[in-house]
């Protein structure tokens, strides 16, 4: 496959992350820092079913991705 190097459309945007598409990028970089950082290295213990989820979604994604790419 050929590397993808366009950029989204907002509508594109919107579809694949909902309200986080159409965010503005100094609104964007603050979410993703206020998720990466650390809160005084708590960890949150899951159940076993979170790997399926996780399973499920990263399908989903890829999908929605691979549809978006190729059948634009």
């Amino acid at each position: 496959r050929k590397k993808y190097e366009g950029e989204l459309s907002v509508s594109q945007q919107q579809y694949l992350l909902g309200h986080v598409g159409s965010l503005e990028q100094e609104e964007l970089e603050s979410l993703l820092y206020e998720i990466m950082t650390p809160v005084d290295r708590n960890f949150v213990m899951s159940d076993k079913q979170i790997d399926e989820t996780v399973e499920k979604v990263s399908a989903i994604l890829s999908k929605a991705l691979n549809d978006l790419r190729y059948n634009s």
